[in-house]
């Protein structure tokens, strides 16, 4: 498979990845709402550092989220990831200068269509925003319905009925 992506059940699923890679759209900012678990974040750190992303905001009202011990226990190879990422107090602060905004959920909302990760990237690369986001929500609830209202677009990832849920960072490398 180019750019040395995996094949998996899915193959959308490594679409966005590999596109992003060989640099055919501008890679995304990561938006991360209210993350719960450092050890997401220290997860996350390295899977960006995988793929070569480099920007991403954590929304959080905590301002000692980025300081939590078990941090950087996952952050292999990662840690100056974890010392640029930004955080915010506001949704609003951290998409303010995107021109393009999506959001990931597994949850229908009427209305909005929702994009698999082949159409996410096919559309990204079509568009080629200068600066665009993809928004993650938290670990136990998602993206809320402010913050759908927020977003341009909608993707999910497929997965199996048995157990439709990804963990945070998995969600992320896909």
């Amino acid at each position: 498979m180019p750019g040395g992506a995996v094949m998996s059940r899915h193959p959308e699923i490594t679409l966005v990845f590999v596109r992003v890679r060989r640099r055919v759209m501008p890679a995304p900012r990561l938006v991360l709402l209210r993350p719960r678990n450092a050890d997401n974040l220290g997860s996350i750190a390295r899977v960006m550092k995988n793929f070569g992303l480099s920007e991403w905001v954590v929304v959080s009202p905590n301002p000692k989220l980025l300081e939590v011990p078990g941090l950087n226990r996952l952050a292999v190879k990662s840690g100056e990831l974890l010392e640029s990422v930004r955080r915010v107090d506001t949704f609003e602060e951290a998409i303010a200068d995107c021109s393009w905004v999506v959001g990931t959920t597994m949850r229908l909302v009427e209305g909005r269509r929702r994009m698999t990760p082949r159409d996410l990237a096919t559309e990204a690369e079509a568009r080629n925003d200068e600066r665009w986001a993809l928004v993650f929500g938290d670990e136990r609830n998602g993206l809320g319905q402010d913050d759908v209202r927020q977003c341009h677009a909608l993707s999910f990832i497929p997965s199996s009925e048995e157990q439709p849920s990804l963990n945070l960072a998995q969600a992320v490398g896909v």
